[in-house]
């Protein structure tokens, strides 16, 4: 496809997204007092929004890169079953025989939802080249779709109401499919989908050990969007029953831009500083959370009794707080540097070590190959040298370039062909 005709059905698709979205929202504002649901109004138009804004920005320069549009799909496939339940219930039920086809929104309302989760394991099995790792992980692909479609038609023709045993008559039901088509037959097939997900998710890992350079620093973006999306689905669990999908409409925002990041800008940025970041103040914050829960329970105990005053047990763990805080923060970066960022913390060590060999060594010789040797093993350039101007002369106390000499290199493979 020619890069303008891309660009241009690259922001269509966006633009039609945010119609939709808005479309959704004002229907559901309408809907609010004849069985609306929240939870709709905000998670199918937000997540195609969050899908479809980085998947037209892949498109429009990556066209050759299947990521870009699989977004789009999947964010218009959200999109389209908000808006389509949004209008089926206002047709039939906020403002009967107002709007026709009302039936016909209800249904694919419906239809649409297990496509929107059963083609979120293409993206892990895509990224980030938007090929598959070979044809065997090509057939889970390929499975997974099969077990989507079965799934949606076996729910198309064998349910006999929409939304449930209240809801309205179901257009397309087949009472001999829906004979066949019972309660352990869909939680067979919603088991299959989930282990081809697992598979799906597995390949990320068995493509990180095989890449190189820059795809591995594209796995690495991949690899931190997914787990901050992981980690929001689960916290939002308990919310989800109260209609609060704040965090899931997060994750999903930070893991689809960590996709066009990885894939649209080359140098990806400090992926790694960012992990450690990630991960010291996540870790810092949770101890100092509990210290503080900690000592305000057990200072309430000590104090209520003797001063019968609360607020000394707060100001107390405040205080242990923000004494704790710059020692704890030392000791985290520490641990999370010598597991997460080995290099830093080898780097580290080699120079402390280095530094003290520095004020016994009295070798010249010695000393230049130690020197080499650690700028090899902290900085990793490919080629180091190291010159020494020679002891001026009573012709001249100045040394021109041509006088250095010298008096040791070392080489090393470039960073590509080492991973």
């Amino acid at each position: 496809m020619k890069t303008r005709t891309s660009t241009w059905l690259a922001w269509g698709i966006m633009a039609l997204s945010v119609v939709l979205a808005v479309v959704s929202w004002f229907l559901d504002h309408k809907n609010r007092g004849a069985g609306g649901l929240t939870i709709q109004w905000l998670l199918a138009p937000g997540s195609m929004l969050l899908f479809c804004a980085p998947g037209a920005l892949i498109i429009a320069h990556r066209p050759g890169n299947s990521m870009g549009w699989l977004l789009c799909i999947i964010g218009l496939t959200a999109g389209l079953a908000g808006f389509t339940g949004e209008y089926g219930t206002y047709a039939m039920l906020t403002a009967p025989g107002s709007l026709p086809a009302g039936v016909v929104g209800s249904w694919l309302g419906d239809m649409l939802i297990l496509p929107f989760f059963g083609l979120m394991p293409l993206i892990f099995l895509l990224f980030p080249t938007g090929k598959p790792l070979s044809r065997g992980w090509g057939v889970v692909g390929l499975a997974t779709v099969a077990t989507t479609v079965y799934l949606t038609a076996a729910i198309a023709l064998g349910e006999p109401r929409l939304g449930g045993d209240g809801g309205p008559l179901n257009p397309t039901y087949v009472p001999s499919v829906g004979n066949h088509v019972g309660f352990d037959t869909l939680i067979m097939g919603l088991g299959l989908l989930l282990l081809l997900a697992l598979a799906s998710l597995l390949s990320v890992g068995v493509r990180y050990e095989q890449a190189q350079g820059i795809e591995r620093q594209q796995l690495k973006w991949f690899a931190y969007g997914s787990v901050v999306l992981i980690a929001s689905l689960i916290g939002a669990v308990p919310a989800l029953w109260s209609g609060v999908v704040i965090p899931v409409l997060l994750g999903f925002g930070l893991f689809t831009s960590c996709i066009a990041v990885a894939i649209l800008r080359y140098h990806l940025y400090d992926i790694d500083r960012l992990i450690r970041r990630t991960v010291t103040y996540g870790l810092l914050t949770v101890l100092l959370g509990l210290t503080y829960l900690g000592g305000v329970l057990l200072l309430r105990q000590v104090a209520s009794p003797l001063t019968g005053q609360s607020n000394l047990a707060v100001a107390g763990s405040t205080l242990a707080v923000a004494a704790l805080f710059q020692p704890a923060r030392g000791h985290i970066q520490v641990a999370v540097d010598q597991r997460f960022n080995r290099r830093r913390y080898d780097a580290a060590r080699t120079i402390d070590t280095f530094t003290t060999r520095l004020s016994e060594q009295i070798d010249l010789d010695m000393l230049n190959a130690e020197l080499l040797a650690v700028v090899d093993q902290t900085m990793q350039p490919l080629h180091a040298s190291l010159w020494l101007r020679p002891p001026p002369t009573r012709s001249s106390q100045l040394a021109t370039p041509s006088m250095l000499r010298p008096v040791g290199e070392t080489t090393r493979q470039p960073a590509s062909s080492r991973q």
